[in-house]
């Protein structure tokens, strides 16, 4: 178990160009207007995808203490899971 932890939760994330890295953070939280704007309507379901893209991409792309680092993993992985089911019970209810 602890070198499961060791190996996959605290992982050493990639590390990317400055620019690529701060440009997409900026376009995940950018994608948050869109949910905003049909929250206000009464549609909460836009919230779903930018929760996950943002978890995964605080959890695997920022170097964090280890501490952080495993609850933001372990967020993200519950979180895409969350998202996975939820995208597929609204496919089931369109067919």
């Amino acid at each position: 178990m602890h070198s499961f932890i060791m190996r996959h939760l605290l992982a050493e994330p990639i590390i990317r160009n400055v620019r690529f890295r701060n440009g997409l953070f900026v376009f995940i939280l950018v994608s948050f207007l869109w949910p905003v704007w049909e929250s206000l309507q009464g549609k909460y379901e836009g919230f779903v995808v930018p929760i996950m893209l943002l978890l995964n991409y605080m959890a695997f792309q920022f170097h964090w203490s280890k501490a952080v680092t495993i609850v933001l993993r372990i967020t993200a992985l519950v979180w895409l899971a969350f998202a996975c089911f939820f995208t597929v019970l609204t496919f089931s209810k369109l067919f």
